[in-house]
């Protein structure tokens, strides 16, 4: 979770010229924003969001809020994190530059925003998210009309390029979103070939295990969850919690008995863990702890998975943010790596943080984001 980002005001000619392009040229717009999900008046883009909601702003767009991490890096990727003037907590500072100087509007809860700090700061607009939680009706009846308050998801394969253009069509930014799905799509057709060659009997089924950070909270997503069906497809796997019932996907207590009597051939922990992971660290000793703690527990223990060694950690950010495609690549390996010898997830993430991110070379080598270290 970080923040980083970039202000230069665009004339008001120039982003309607790069807007009326994007709507209309193959070669930069989406035709996805035709019609009634995007339109682009003289000084307004009218867009179709994803709460489905049809919200109107004010072009140009030079002051963004924004409350969500995963939101900071869609700015970061569109090179428009100097227009941010209010932003979300739990950012990286490696990954977003001037987080101190930028003034933070959320608190715990997601919805959970400073409304009068964002109209002091005269956003043009906030960037939201789509979640199943209480509380967004409440934000945009707070802040409407006097800004817009326009919702993107940028963590579901399924809808990314759609999001993505229409933020970069509110930004003026449709070369920098065109650059990024390109190399994005080279990166799933990757992926695609080598899946395409394993047969359905060797798709290990996998457990992924998610928590706030005990190792007996047991969370997981079935296939109802947005990007498991792609990452299933992608990484050449079977989710063991593929059918289990579940909130909008989010399985919010695995039963235990359920568990043992399952045959798992690999386990990712998700699991948040103090100090874990991040641009600083160097001392895996936290995340082995745990890894060794959820091992142990009796739902687990008798695994194949755990009798095999084969049970793997990573960052929650490798699947909550942009980077999910990043998080996908390492499971891949992790499941296949005869198969997928010649992919290096390493070399992936420190493209999209060179690239996409503008994180100094010297900076991508540090941190820690799986354990083990290994595939």
């Amino acid at each position: 979770m970080c923040e980083t980002r970039l202000h230069k005001v665009i004339a008001r000619g120039i982003v309607l010229v790069l807007a009326l392009c994007a709507v209309m040229s193959d070669a930069i717009a989406d035709t996805r924003l035709s019609g009634e999900s995007a339109v682009v008046e003289a000084d307004t883009v009218t867009i179709t969001d994803a709460t489905g909601r049809q919200v109107r702003v004010g072009l140009p767009v030079k002051r963004i809020a924004f409350h969500h991490f995963q939101t900071a890096e869609a700015i970061q990727i569109l090179n428009a994190w100097d227009r941010v003037v209010a932003r979300g907590r739990d950012l990286d500072a490696a990954l977003f530059r001037g987080l101190a100087d930028i003034p933070v509007i959320s608190a715990q809860g997601v919805y959970d925003i400073d409304v009068e700090r964002v109209l002091a700061l005269e956003a043009d607009v906030l960037l939201s998210i789509d979640l199943p939680m209480a509380g967004a009706d409440e934000l945009i009846a707070r802040l409407s009309p006097h800004v817009p308050v326009v919702s993107l998801n940028f963590r579901d394969p399924e809808t990314f390029d759609d999001n993505l253009h229409k933020l970069a069509l509110l930004l003026g930014k449709q070369h920098e979103a065109q650059t990024y799905l390109t190399w994005y799509h080279a990166v799933v057709a990757q992926l695609q070939a080598k899946a395409a060659t394993v047969p359905e009997a060797q798709k290990p089924r996998v457990f992924v295990k998610t928590s706030w950070g005990e190792p007996s909270d047991i969370q997981s997503f079935s296939d109802l969850s947005p990007g498991i069906a792609e990452r299933n497809a992608l990484t050449a796997s079977v989710n063991a919690a593929q059918d289990l019932p579940s909130q909008g996907g989010w399985v919010q207590a695995v039963d235990p008995e359920w568990l043992i009597a399952q045959d798992i051939d690999a386990m990712v922990i998700m699991d948040v863990v103090h100090q874990g992971y991040g641009f600083g660290v160097t001392d895996r000793t936290p995340l082995e702890r745990h890894r060794q703690a959820v091992m142990a527990l009796p739902a687990f223990s008798l695994w194949p998975a755990v009798q095999r060694d084969q049970v793997y950690m990573i960052s929650g950010e490798l699947f909550a943010t942009p980077r999910f495609i990043i998080g996908f690549a390492y499971m891949a390996k992790w499941f296949h790596p005869e198969r997928y010898r010649d992919l290096s997830p390493e070399a992936l993430h420190g493209e999209y943080l060179q690239r996409f991110m503008r994180v100094p070379a010297d900076v991508q080598k540090q941190g820690v984001f799986v354990h083990p270290d290994r595939p």
